[in-house]
């Protein structure tokens, strides 16, 4: 497959529109055949606004019917199928303009790509079309033609033209970005933060901050040889702040209302980096709790251990976290009822976050209990680490079996009840006992306030704790 994208930028680097060929080599599609689709709406994001859509093959062109359908998330999705077989390489061409943003105030997750002052971060999910799902050798390109000599362009992948092997969801779930780019990378080149905005907010903090960073979580989850790319935007919105991960790289918005400050930006960029690695394969509703539960541990966690934050930011970020669970109204609703209200109800959206790290606090205490220490979290974690990245699939089923094995059948027992909403008991011996609470009066914009919060604090005033 080769992708050519063509954005068009003005002489001070507004981004217009971008063009869009793909080529498929001879895929010998049937009359009917399915050739290209993209989503109408996904996650509260709409499609791009497509011009001139069309296809052709040694032919000439192809007669292209369209239909709406749902896809396996219930999203809905356009549905492009060819009126003949093809004859040799087919290419697919169309324009897509930037998200009309009016009368919108907050988006996220990230997956628009909107007019920013000197150019564009664009994501493939609303602006990309997934051609026949297989595994290709994908040729990425840039048409600079029509952008300004002093603009750039940059992907994950890192700045220009690449070449990959994977499936369309590797390259529409990915970020690109074209315009005045400005970066830092930290001195081995794989760990690189990018920028349109000359103003970044806290630049010194995100440049010194971030590489180090990267390079403890790839460490802790034993990929020391990826890449990573991490890219902000500066929003017209007045709700901002929210951060979107893909593999090899997340995206972090932020506004004049609610512009970037390190200090607490710092937790949202760690959980969304950790979403890289852990995670269960199954249906939505069943596996959320591991994969939102694991990066709020981590995104504690690995930087308290690699010396980035102390104790004390960690109590405040623990304080937020578990009001996700204990101050959420859907607390002892079963996950798979949750999953429905996700798109509609923010509170139903964070419970896999409030449930998934409080269970894994308690899991590891019990871990350790039991081990005197030995065995934690960790092990468990990267044990699912290590089998996904071996090709392995791994369920709740398979989750399930590591913990009677290590646990016995009462573990597994458990892990169900408060799967379907049993209630967790907070416990001061979590995190190794680093930490005790109170309870009272605590809030942040995102969860509104609470008198009876858990309010963590650093025991014994402070101490250089690790968990």
């Amino acid at each position: 497959m080769k992708i050519t994208l063509k954005p068009y930028l003005t002489a001070d680097c507004a981004f217009q529109c971008a063009d869009v060929v793909m080529t498929l080599e001879d895929p010998q599609l049937a009359a009917g055949d399915m050739l290209a689709s993209m989503w109408v709406m996904v996650a509260g994001v709409p499609g791009a606004e497509l011009e001139g859509l069309a296809a052709r093959d040694a032919a000439g062109d192809f007669a292209l019917s369209e239909s709406v359908e749902k896809d396996s998330t219930g999203f809905d999705k356009r549905f492009w199928r060819v009126g003949r077989a093809s004859i040799g390489d087919v290419t697919l061409s169309y324009r897509f303009h930037p998200r009309d943003l009016t009368g919108i105030d907050r988006c996220y997750p990230l997956f628009d790509a909107i007019q920013e002052e000197n150019g564009a971060m664009i994501c493939g999910v609303t602006t990309l079309a997934s051609l026949p799902d297989r595994t290709y050798r994908i040729s990425f390109t840039w048409d600079r033609s029509a952008m300004p000599p002093e603009a750039d362009a940059a992907a994950i992948r890192g700045r220009g033209d690449f070449t990959f092997t994977g499936t369309p969801y590797d390259y529409c779930f990915s970020l690109y970005l074209v315009g005045r780019i400005q970066s830092a990378t930290d001195e081995s080149g794989k760990y690189s933060v990018y920028w349109l905005d000359r103003r970044l907010p806290d630049r010194e903090k995100v440049t010194e901050q971030l590489p180090g960073l990267l390079d403890a979580m790839c460490r802790f989850f034993q990929a020391p040889d990826i890449s990573y790319s991490v890219f902000f935007r500066k929003e017209p919105f007045s709700i901002s702040n929210s951060g979107t991960a893909f593999a090899g790289g997340f995206a972090m918005g932020y506004s004049d209302a609610m512009p970037l400050v390190m200090d607490n930006a710092l937790n949202t960029i760690a959980h969304e980096i950790v979403h890289n690695w852990p995670g269960l394969d199954g249906p939505t509703g069943e596996i959320e709790w591991f994969a939102e539960g694991t990066a709020e541990y981590y995104s504690m966690a690995i930087p308290l251990r690699s010396g980035i934050v102390g104790p004390e930011r960690v109590a405040r970020w623990l304080t937020d976290k578990t009001m996700n669970y204990y101050n959420n109204p859907y607390r002892a609703m079963p996950n798979s009822e949750a999953a429905r209200l996700f798109w509609t109800d923010r509170d139903a959206q964070r419970l896999p976050y409030g449930r998934g790290l409080v269970y894994l606090l308690e899991l590891d205490r019990k871990l350790r209990s039991r081990s005197g220490g030995a065995q934690t979290l960790d092990d468990l974690v990267l044990h699912t680490v290590a089998k996904r990245r071996a090709g392995e699939k791994f369920t709740n089923a398979d989750w399930e079996a590591l913990l009677e094995k290590e646990l016995g059948r009462e573990a597994v027992e458990d892990f169900r009840q408060v799967m379907n909403g049993k209630a967790i008991e907070p416990s001061e011996d979590w995190c190794s006992g680093a930490f005790t609470f109170t309870r009272g009066r605590w809030g942040t914009v995102k969860n509104g306030f609470f008198d009876d919060a858990l309010i963590w604090s650093v025991r014994d005033g402070g101490a250089d704790v690790r968990f």
